[in-house]
C-alpha cells in the first residue's frame, strides 16, 4: 500500500525538475521590473501558468478515485513507453544541446500604461498560457507526476493535496520573486536582476539537464518494471 511518504518521495523530484525554468524565472522577473502594477502583473501571470496544470490535476484526481473503477482508466505508462519516452529526451537533449535554439524567448507583453486595462490583463494571462506551451518539459513532468498519485492507494483528499504541493513546488519560479518582492521590495528588485539574466543566459543548458535527467528517470522506470519479480 502506497504511503504518503513513499508518494512524496517519487513526486517531489519530478516537481523539482519542472521548477527548474529558466523560461519562467525570467519572465516573471522581467513582469516584476516593470513600471504599471508590476504586482498585479506577475499574479496574473502566475495565474495563466496555473491554470493548464489545474485542470490536468483536477482531472487526474477525479478520475483516479470512484470513477476509475467505472472507467478503468489506468494513469501508468507501459514500460515501453517509459524506454520509448526516455530515449526520446535524451536525443531531445544532445539536439538542443548540439543546435542553438530560442530557448528563454517570451512572447512581449507591453508595458504602456495607456493600454487598456483589460486587455493588458488578458495578455498577461495569455503570456502564462504560452510559456506552458513553450516548456513541454515541465508538462512531461507533471504527467508523471500526476500518474504516481493516480496510482497511489490514497484518499482523494490526500491526492489533491499532493497535487497543490506539486504545484506549488512546480510554480516557485514564479511564486518565490512574487513574495520576496512583497516582502522586501528594495533587497528583491537588487536580487532578482542578476539571476534573471544568468537564467536566461544558461537557459539552454539548464534545460539540456533537464532533459536528461528526466530520459535517464524514464529509462531507469521502464527497465525496471520490465525486471521479473
Amino acid at each position: 500500500m502506497t504511503t504518503l511518504e513513499s508518494l512524496l518521495a517519487q513526486i517531489l523530484p519530478l516537481a523539482l525538475g519542472a521548477a527548474a525554468s529558466p523560461m519562467l524565472l525570467a519572465a516573471s522577473v522581467m513582469i516584476l521590473a516593470g513600471r504599471v502594477h508590476p504586482r498585479l502583473r506577475t499574479a496574473v501571470f502566475l495565474a495563466g501558468v496555473a491554470s493548464p496544470f489545474l485542470v490536468l490535476g483536477l482531472a487526474a484526481v477525479l478520475i483516479s478515485g470512484p470513477a476509475a473503477a467505472l472507467v478503468r482508466v489506468q494513469f501508468s505508462l507501459p514500460p515501453a513507453v517509459e524506454i520509448g519516452l526516455g530515449v526520446l529526451f535524451l536525443l531531445l537533449a544532445l539536439g538542443t544541446w548540439l543546435v542553438p535554439g530560442k530557448a528563454g524567448k517570451q512572447p512581449a507583453a507591453t508595458d504602456d500604461p495607456a493600454a487598456q486595462p483589460g486587455l493588458q490583463w488578458l495578455r498577461y494571462y495569455g503570456l502564462g498560457l504560452a510559456s506552458v506551451a513553450l516548456n513541454p518539459t515541465a508538462i512531461a513532468l507533471f504527467v508523471l507526476a500526476a500518474a504516481d498519485i493516480g496510482q497511489a492507494r490514497l484518499g482523494t483528499a490526500w491526492k489533491a493535496i499532493s497535487f497543490l504541493l506539486v504545484g506549488g513546488v512546480m510554480l516557485a519560479p514564479i511564486e518565490v520573486p512574487l513574495i520576496l518582492d512583497l516582502v522586501t521590495p528594495a533587497n528583491t528588485q537588487r536580487l532578482l536582476k542578476p539571476i534573471g539574466e544568468a537564467a536566461r543566459a544558461h537557459s539552454r543548458l539548464i534545460a539540456v539537464l533537464v532533459m536528461i535527467l528526466l530520459g535517464v528517470y524514464l529509462l531507469l522506470a521502464g527497465v525496471n518494471a520490465l525486471k521479473p519479480f
